[in-house]
């Protein structure tokens, strides 16, 4: 028999160990560059804003997506590896060179390599296709939402598997230059045990993951605060000091055992703790990379319930049903207008009120970041414009007094703490004059709503007594003032076309076809431009429309941090099923020793099951946990405090939690099965 025939009967009798490499290459493979398609395409970047979290947040997580495929797919060729040790040590024992052996293994290799990475990048565009084709069928359906796949995405699935492609061949490389022929025979045995540590390794677990996030967030924000310092961005490898302390828990999980109140359990249980030592450090690797992949995922799926929820909230103590605010140079819209509009749509206007607001130009600090790192604060004169109300006229509409007194200043804001006692501006100068007069800061005017569609928590509305504002006001026109138009409705719930006809409207009569948006950037003027609703400060702020259209606004964002999270859930359920049957593998003498010993099914289903349990509940509950407090950080950081909305949102990111577990459990369950089958449990 010619060495080919022999090499391919090889082949075909461990065609299940090829298949195993070959599928688990083109799953990462396609799910990396599928993203990546989705991630770079014009669609994504355009609404993505350039420096902002939610893009930060999406690189970060993407990150971890790729590092868990990375070393999920190392892991595959390692077991291929470990299989086709024992044939390559035969071979070598019965007198086959190792120049041969090297140049057949390593052409199997880089051919199933190549190939699954061909075929990965082939599957990317129908299934980012597809997924993106469901997500608009099933959510929203938009002219943004138009799926857009551009060469970038697939450079970028390219060198994906190239590092791949490198990963596996140089494990081949180690593998095959061993010169100890049994180490190649017994490879497939071989345990990386691991000897039991003791409960200071637990505590030291949990203490240097909790200091790695605090380290990595909130560091960075508190020196920038008091230092005027801006840490460099290798100071995130201190997120580092949390992955080592995930690894000391799982080891501690794994491996700790001792006899202590519970001899009973101890003694029940020895025989699977003993089996997992055997196995102790590909298994903490294993669970380590399912806690990434894990805490990746709910990281992105906890996104969704916590903006939406804001949004509601802002929409319920909002006490103005409808308000748009225009500049008075621009257009101008009568009340009877709004009306006859209204009453086509059988809507009753309650509370009518017109509010005019004066652009003032303000003073304060600009940050200027040195190369070094160091945050200079430089004081302006005129640093921006801000919109001033008079006193009175904010008082009406409130129905509750406010009172300022000339010289000072009060600042709009959504909650009593934001801002208070806190304040740059010192001097307001007149637009048209150039004249500057000192003013004082004295407090907040507390509004559940905005004037201006500018983001949440950068304020930019302020109230200055009747005397001030009627003297600034007496020869300031045109642009110089706006015209704040509110009023409410009878069960604005109700109101959805005559909110969108009247935003429409409004926005028809700006003219010109584009405008700046609050980063001075040029977007398109149209009434079904969702841009709009994100980026331009003059866009109506009408309940209906908050409530209802918030998701087609932000479906791009919905789809990305969706499609991150079905990437992790992938990548963990396929790891810990793998997982579970490797042990099943590598264990199943082990079994069937236990069995001539006189043990029962039920004995064996049970360490069966100990094993399993770890490398499923563990690494499921620690991911869960540190996203679920790693996200509630950022949410106490922002503001101080963790809003009513936020709860609620925690309590939904409680259910996708669950709904996570439900997931893994019906993966753990298939494990079993597939697990006594392999150990041949009748």
């Amino acid at each position: 028999m010619t060495d080919n025939k022999l090499y391919a009967k090889l082949r075909y009798y461990n065609r299940k160990n090829y298949l195993m490499l070959f599928l688990c290459t083109v799953l990462s493979v396609m799910l990396i560059t599928s993203y990546a398609l989705i991630y770079l395409s014009p669609t994504v970047q355009n609404v993505l804003p350039a420096g902002g979290d939610s893009r930060k947040q999406a690189v970060m997580i993407f990150a971890v997506a790729i590092v868990g495929c990375a070393i999920f797919s190392t892991y595959a060729s390692s077991l291929f590896l470990k299989y086709k040790s024992r044939e390559i040590g035969i071979l070598m024992a019965l007198g086959e060179q190792k120049g041969q052996l090297k140049k057949m293994l390593f052409s199997e290799i880089m051919l199933v390599a190549a190939a699954a990475c061909v075929m990965g990048l082939i599957l990317s565009y129908p299934l980012s296709y597809g997924i993106w084709r469901i997500f608009q069928l099933l959510i929203v359906d938009t002219r943004e939402m138009g799926y857009q796949a551009k060469y970038a995405g697939l450079f970028f699935g390219v060198g994906f598997s190239a590092l791949l492609v490198l990963c596996i061949f140089l494990l081949a490389v180690r593998f095959i230059n061993r010169t100890n022929v049994m180490d190649i025979i017994y490879e497939q045995r071989k345990s990386e045990p691991v000897r039991d540590v003791g409960r200071w390794s637990g505590i030291a677990g949990i203490i240097l993951l909790v200091l790695g996030f605090v380290l990595g967030y909130l560091v960075p924000m508190v020196v920038l605060d008091l230092f005027h310092f801006y840490l460099p961005s290798v100071w995130n490898a201190v997120y580092l000091i949390s992955a080592v302390g995930i690894y000391q828990m799982m080891t501690f999980l794994v491996v700790h055992s001792k006899r202590g109140k519970h001899p009973r359990k101890y003694y029940r249980n020895l025989i699977s703790t003993s089996m997992m030592r055997f196995l102790g450090r590909q298994t903490v690797r294993n669970m380590c990379v399912i806690i990434l992949l894990t805490g990746g995922a709910l990281f992105a799926a906890f996104y969704l319930p916590v903006t939406i929820m804001g949004v509601k909230e802002n929409v319920r103590n909002n006490p103005v049903d409808y308000l748009f605010t225009y500049q008075s140079g621009q257009i101008k819209f009568r009340q009877s207008e709004i009306e006859e509009l209204a009453k086509e749509h059988q809507v009753n206007l309650t509370d009518y009120q017109e509010l005019p607001s004066l652009n003032l130009q303000v003073d304060g600090y600009d940050w200027v970041y040195q190369k070094s790192g160091k945050v200079d604060m430089v004081y302006h004169d005129v640093i921006g414009t801000n919109a001033f109300f008079n006193a009175e006229d904010l008082s009406k509409l409130l129905k509750k007094t406010i009172t300022v007194k000339p010289g000072e200043f009060m600042q709009i804001a959504n909650v009593q703490s934001a801002g208070s006692g806190k304040s740059s501006i010192t001097r307001l100068t007149d637009p048209v004059t150039g004249e500057q007069s000192p003013v004082k800061y004295a407090g907040v005017v507390e509004f559940g709503g905005r004037f201006l569609n500018t983001p949440e928590g950068i304020e930019t509305c302020y109230v200055l007594s009747p005397e001030d504002f009627a003297r600034y006001g007496s020869h300031l026109k045109g642009t110089d003032r706006n015209v704040t138009v509110a009023f409410g409705v009878e069960h604005w719930e109700e109101t959805y076309g005559f909110a969108k006809d009247l935003k429409d409207e409004i926005i028809r009569r700006y003219p010109g076809e584009t405008v700046n948006d609050i980063m001075d950037r040029s977007i398109e003027l149209a009434p079904d431009n969702p841009e709009l609703t994100r980026s331009w400060a003059y866009y109506p702020l009408f309940k209906p429309l908050q409530s209802q259209d918030y998701m087609k606004n932000m479906a791009v964002f919905f789809m990305l941090f969706v499609y991150i999270a079905v990437i992790c859930f992938t990548s963990v359920g396929i790891i810990a099923y793998t997982r579970g049957v490797t042990i099943a593998i590598s264990q199943r003498h082990v079994f069937v020793d236990l069995r001539r010993l006189g043990a029962d099914n039920r004995y064996i289903d049970r360490c069966m099951k100990n094993q399993l349990r770890r490398i499923f509940i563990y690494p499921f509950l620690t991911g869960s946990i540190a996203a679920l407090g790693f996200i509630m950080m950022i949410l106490y950081a922002n503001d101080g405090r963790i809003s009513v909305a936020e709860g609620k949102a925690t309590g939904i990111n409680l259910i996708i939690m669950a709904g996570l577990g439900l997931y893994l459990f019906l993966v753990y369950s298939g494990t079993c099965k597939k697990f006594r089958a392999i150990i041949g449990e009748s």
